[in-house]
């Protein structure tokens, strides 16, 4: 996997225009880091959105990588003075289609402002649906065994969490504990979708929305094989990869003509990841198993240990 990553990432770097890299200070982007400044000949350049004084905000993590590798390193901070309204037109304008992501807003202002020094960006997109990232592949792992609650119990559990006040902190504890819950009702491959979600069932009849969750079941249904792990992993490789997260930063990118390019998803990197078995991407509570077995020695272990924020 070193040796894969390695030919992915120098593969990526090669280019006859300015290139730089996108990083988060989450282990994916710094990966991608780590092996473009074995590769690179120069000094790179980085670029980040931070969420000054929010509970999400990365800007420790991401100054720790972008030190370590002492990048050229450029930050835009998305903040109550950004002129939000102009940018939500502007991206609804180069979507194309209706696009749910509230994603897309960082990822335009982050290609809009690497665009004004490259016209090439690596990033870390991939490595979440090939190793096993996502905190609701843990979620499903733990409905298993909560599902055995009587669901009287259950029931009652939500009643109480209902009067928990919601946070406006980002994939709070408070938003996920009460995504479980809710959650444990349902069949598990109709789970496995609810919890990327944002609506609850009651919330949806609240705002006028029917509700139709058959479509994305009979899609997870023709996904046969292997364990509930791995099928919902080919299920967001094959589906939400490509339909939210690829086209939201080729939208976003595009529309500042700048091409990003993720070294994950390198077809070599992905037919490995499709033959590990599950317990070398979610180990007990740790997810990317291999990844940050991979990485502990040659990233700071802040990096390495610290759970997915989004």
């Amino acid at each position: 996997m070193d040796y894969l990553l390695k030919e992915s990432v120098r593969e990526h770097l090669v280019s006859d225009v300015p290139i730089g890299i996108w990083v988060s200070g989450g282990i994916d982007s710094s990966t991608i880091l780590h092996y473009a400044s074995e590769a690179a000949s120069t000094r790179l350049k980085t670029f980040s959105i931070t969420f000054n004084g929010r509970s999400f905000d990365e800007s420790r993590y991401i100054a720790e990588v972008s030190n370590r590798y002492d990048t050229d390193h450029s930050e835009f901070d998305l903040n109550e003075d950004v002129d939000l309204r102009n940018a939500v037109e502007q991206f609804a304008y180069y979507s194309d289609e209706p696009c749910a992501d509230a994603g897309a807003l960082p990822v335009w202002f982050l290609a809009q402002m690497s665009r004004r020094e490259v016209t090439v960006a690596l990033s870390g997109e991939g490595a979440d649906e090939l190793f096993g990232g996502y905190i609701t592949y843990l979620a499903d792992r733990y409905a298993r065994w909560f599902r055995r609650v009587p669901a009287s119990i259950r029931a009652a559990g939500l009643d109480l969490l209902r009067h928990w006040p919601v946070s406006d902190e980002k994939i709070s504890f408070e938003y996920k504990l009460k995504r479980f819950f809710q959650g444990s009702f349902m069949h598990p491959d109709e789970a496995h979708v609810f919890w990327n979600g944002t609506f609850s069932e009651e919330e949806k009849v609240k705002l006028f929305l029917k509700s139709e969750n058959r479509p994305l079941r009979e899609l997870l249904g023709l996904i046969t094989g292997g364990s509930e792990l791995e099928r919902h992993l080919r299920f967001d490789l094959q589906y939400y990869l490509p339909d939210d997260i690829l086209c939201k930063v080729d939208r976003m990118s595009m529309a500042h003509a700048l091409e990003v390019r993720p070294p994950f998803l390198d077809h070599r990197i992905c037919e490995f990841a499709l033959s590990l078995p599950p317990e070398l991407k979610i180990r007990g509570s740790k997810s990317k198993f291999i990844l940050r077995e991979l990485m502990k020695d040659k990233l700071p272990p802040a990096i390495v240990r610290r759970s997915k924020v989004g």
